[in-house]
């Protein structure tokens, strides 16, 4: 249907233009469904104009089998009605009466402010979407920390519970040799538990179980990569901010940190630094990190130079500008002493709890 409307048009524009070249506007319709010279220009024209127009769209014609049922349906819809509407149009405007001709072009303007305003309503509903997109993808990836927390601390437990039963062993050791008075060999046993080197990892407990787990979660992924991570995290006055908006802005800040730092070669510092606090009725989610040079001089805006955009890549500032407009708040880039800083604060009002 889409096809036929375009068609059709292409038809109707060439039958109008090239009646004004060969001088014929009122009788055009005539002059050109008669066989003869005219007829057979008028249509190679036409249908070479058809040719090169689908040759050109061709690529984009498959983005349709990718649209929805529901948007196919309004797709064909509007082209069933945009038809009507060009064959009724046409059929006035070739007729020679002044009152017909007026109508044609009041009919004309009212068709057009109603598309926009279908074409507007269609945007609005795509946008709409689109935001739901995104958000669904925030709350995924905030389960995702939240599991991934809740599988640190369950490993942690274990860990610890396995040193316990370790260290009891060691005891029962240390003291049969104590009993058996072999000081040598119990100072020498009591040096290789000495010599075994610990890293303990220090848990995040800010007061807020989302900023918990994706530090803890980041923390670990730093540890990973050979990232040296420090926080300092205060969140214990309850607010009204949702833990979506949290995670939308903090979890990227520090997605976008920790990638600026895996560039950076081993053997020179790779460092992110974390801190959160609340004051007055503002949140403050501040992350440096050491960054090669200035992102800011080739980027100022900070846009994605991924080339695979499957996931989240690009929504990444977006959704932090996004979340920081909504919640009455600024979000500041900066670049000071080899340190890239991003500093984002959300409004909130306190809970009585």
């Amino acid at each position: 249907m889409l096809a036929f409307l375009v068609v059709q048009t292409i038809d109707y524009i060439l039958v109008v233009l090239v009646g004004f070249v060969y001088g014929v506007p009122h009788d055009m319709f005539t002059e050109f469904t008669t066989v003869g010279p005219k007829r057979s220009l008028y249509l190679l024209i036409d249908k070479l104009t058809d040719v090169l127009l689908y040759l050109f769209i061709r690529k984009h014609i498959k983005g349709l089998k990718v649209l929805s049922i529901k948007l196919q349906m309004v797709l064909c819809s509007l082209s069933i009605v945009a038809y009507t509407v060009m064959q009724i149009l046409f059929g006035m405007v070739i007729k020679p009466d002044l009152m017909t001709m007026q109508i044609a072009v009041i009919f004309s303007w009212l068709f057009v402010l109603c598309l926009i305003a279908v074409v507007f309503s269609l945007f609005s509903v795509m946008t709409k979407a689109e935001k739901d997109k995104q958000m669904q993808e925030i709350l995924q990836s905030e389960n995702a920390l939240m599991a991934r927390n809740y599988q640190l601390i369950h490993a942690d437990k274990v860990e610890s519970a396995k040193r316990q039963h370790d260290f009891n062993h060691h005891l029962k050791v240390m003291r049969e040799l104590v009993r058996e008075q072999k000081i040598g060999e119990m100072s020498a046993y009591l040096q290789s538990l000495l010599d075994v080197p610990v890293r303990e990892g220090a848990a995040c407990h800010s007061g807020n179980d989302i900023i918990d787990a994706i530090i803890n979660c980041k923390a670990a992924e730093a540890d990973r990569d050979h990232i040296e991570f420090e926080f300092n995290a205060d969140f214990h006055l309850p607010t009204s901010l949702s833990s979506i908006d949290i995670c939308g802005v903090l979890s990227n800040q520090i997605d976008n940190a920790l990638e600026a730092c895996r560039v950076i070669p081993e053997g020179r510092l790779r460092k992110v630094i974390v801190e959160i606090r609340q004051k007055e009725c503002f949140a403050f989610f501040t992350v440096k990190n050491t960054a090669a040079e200035n992102p800011l001089l080739k980027n100022p805006e900070l846009a994605s130079t991924k080339m695979n955009s499957d996931h989240l890549h690009g929504w990444g500032i977006k959704n932090i500008r996004d979340t920081v407009e909504r919640n009455n708040g600024f979000l500041l880039h900066e670049f000071e002493n080899g340190y890239f800083v991003s500093s984002a604060s959300l409004c909130f009002r306190l809970l009585d709890t």
